[in-house]
């Protein structure tokens, strides 16, 4: 692609503004596990956690503590007490109870 191309391009989303997705039945899934949030420091130290401050359209895998996998997610009630249930049943057929009751206590 060449310079100009991309400058006039760049120019166009400045003058029309940037054009919106569509949101309708859409879910996006982000994976930050690789991106090194832990390690900002702002000048008050370095975060507990750092994630996103919704997650009403997406979903993004962050790194946890001893390797695992922090998923924020933000379900309607009944749908989250299915979940939950899923998660459980899912847990309890091939994990060992005091992992399986780690595991939620996080949730």
């Amino acid at each position: 692609m060449a310079d100009g191309y991309v400058q006039s391009a760049a120019d166009a989303v400045v003058l029309r503004g940037r054009r919106r997705f569509t949101t309708a039945r859409t879910y996006l899934v982000t994976d930050l596990t690789k991106s090194p949030l832990h390690e900002v420091d702002l000048g008050w130290g370095r975060p507990l956690f750092g994630g996103p401050a919704t997650t009403k359209l997406a979903t993004f895998h962050l790194p946890a503590r001893g390797g695992g996998i922090t998923v924020p997610m933000c379900l309607p009630p009944r749908a989250m007490e299915r979940f939950a249930g899923a998660v459980r049943a899912g847990l309890a057929a091939g994990v060992p109870r005091a992992a399986e009751e780690a595991a939620l206590s996080k949730m």
